[in-house]
């Protein structure tokens, strides 16, 4: 009697190729290192683990397929490396042939406690890695160098005119003040790349301010914390200066953390960005976030994100009706909503919030907000509170620093999640909530009893996350 095969050996060459990258790049929720304690060579982002290399010993066949597939070798994510990554390194840059690299190093951020011995040896390692790295320089795709241990000599001389792939950029420099110079010459190479479509400097500038060789125009998207690029707190003027220089952005994230508390005066006209899908005001005071907010028209606006600075700066302005605004000024549809803002306006801003169908909340969650999202057959105004949710999460992000505390009942939250996953008969226009999550893994203690209740409601299609 023949032997039978499983599915996954009679698959092509290619169709398990496919699944190999895939192995190899998306993180497994269920299997990865909370932040960055944990010495890591890897190809996934985010602190998950994932190694081509054990494919490669599962059977001749798969060893074959995976040593001649360069998509599997081409990323590289490195925290805090150690001297046996070097090896790694050289293999996966031979292996990888002449794909395109995705090249990640997170250096030690050193503390007063962190071994001189160790930052030194660590500094020699990344140095060593950065030298072979920079041999293979016109295949970078994407790097994301967050070098915290000082000046480092293998930069000294970046190559200029060489990052013709380069579309996304993320360097922390902010420990190299001794050289400024150097600094600026990689990025301004960085600058010059013709593909480059994202940069963020973190606070490699702090002390100069953002040089004018910035490529504004070509830029598709933006990541900057505004209390990085000056000594001194900057006008919100800043953020729509910024803006008006980016035709083309998609995405754009500031942190807005310690701007002047006093406001310029409005635009004469609001500034249209046609392209803009995605925009992130964090750690704003209200008033910063309102003015932004009326001073834009955003047509292409499909996610939006909010968070305000501290408790004592969550009440003055009405962003209700500068969201509201917003939103009716452009004739945009928002899908993505997230809001770290006080519970009073949350209350009033939920209920204009009719296309949401995820929506990400922080802050301290009351029986007030599971009543407004409770929805009764009976009373056609609950109906059309959030009509389109589907995707639920009681966090803003995944920030242990953030206040997270939901004060609602478990009987109260099992209500509101109960209604909204049993419409019997169907409501036309309303869709059932799908997944909600009620916590982080920093705050998996205060939020384990709502999650083991949440358990209890039993449908085909609800799933519920601790985190």
């Amino acid at each position: 009697m023949p032997e039978s095969k499983s599915y996954i050996q009679v698959l092509s060459p290619e169709l398990l190729g496919r699944v190999f990258d895939a192995y190899a790049h998306k993180p497994d929720g269920e299997n990865h290192f909370i932040g960055l304690e944990t010495t890591l060579f890897s190809s996934c982002e985010g602190g998950f683990y994932a190694n081509p290399v054990i494919l490669s010993h599962v059977s001749k066949n798969w060893r074959t397929i995976s040593l001649d597939r360069p998509s599997l070798w081409s990323t590289m994510i490195m925290v805090r490396p150690i001297a046996s990554h070097i090896p790694k390194v050289e293999n996966w840059l031979e292996r990888s042939k002449t794909a395109p690299l995705t090249l990640q190093i997170m250096q030690t951020i050193p503390d007063d406690d962190t071994p001189d011995r160790t930052l030194r040896e660590e500094r020699t390692t990344v140095n060593t890695i950065l030298e072979m790295l920079l041999r293979h320089i016109d295949r970078w795709d994407t790097i994301t160098f967050f070098l915290c241990i000082g000046f480092l000599p293998a930069f000294a001389e970046f190559p200029q005119s060489r990052l013709d792939q380069l579309k996304s950029a993320t360097l922390n420099l902010a420990t190299w003040s001794t050289h400024p110079q150097v600094v600026d010459r990689v990025f301004r190479a960085i600058h010059a790349a013709p593909k480059l479509e994202f940069v963020s400097w973190c606070a490699s500038f702090f002390q100069s301010g953002l040089p004018h060789h910035v490529p504004w125009q070509q830029l598709k998207r933006i990541e900057l914390d505004v209390n990085d690029i000056s000594e001194e707190p900057s006008s919100i003027g800043y953020v729509l200066d910024i803006l008006s220089k980016c035709p083309q952005l998609t995405s754009a994230k500031f942190i807005l953390g310690f701007c002047k508390p006093t406001m310029p005066k409005a635009l004469l006209t609001t500034l249209v960005l046609p392209n803009l899908r995605s925009l992130t005001l964090d750690e704003a005071s209200s008033p910063n976030i309102a003015y932004v907010l009326q001073n834009l028209t955003l047509p292409s606006l499909h996610a939006l994100y909010l968070s305000l600075f501290s408790d004592k700066e969550r009440s003055p302005a009405n962003l209700f009706k500068a969201v509201g605004s917003l939103v009716g000024r452009s004739k945009c549809i928002v899908k993505y909503l997230g809001l770290d803002i006080d519970e009073e306006q949350l209350l009033k801003l939920l209920p204009f919030a009719r296309d949401v169908e995820v929506l990400r909340v922080g802050g301290t969650k009351t029986k007030k907000f599971t009543s407004l999202l409770t929805r009764n057959a009976n009373d056609k105004t609950s109906l059309e509170i959030l009509p389109k949710l589907e995707y639920l999460h009681l966090t803003y992000a995944q920030d242990a620093m953030r206040p997270h505390r939901i004060l609602a009942s478990t009987a109260a939250l099992n209500r509101m999640v109960v209604s909204r996953t049993s419409q019997s008969p169907a409501s036309p226009g309303l869709k059932k909530l799908k997944f909600i999550s009620v916590g982080t893994a920093a705050s998996a203690f205060q939020t384990a009893p709502h999650y083991a209740y949440l358990g209890d409601v039993l449908t085909p299609d609800f799933e519920v996350s601790a985190l």
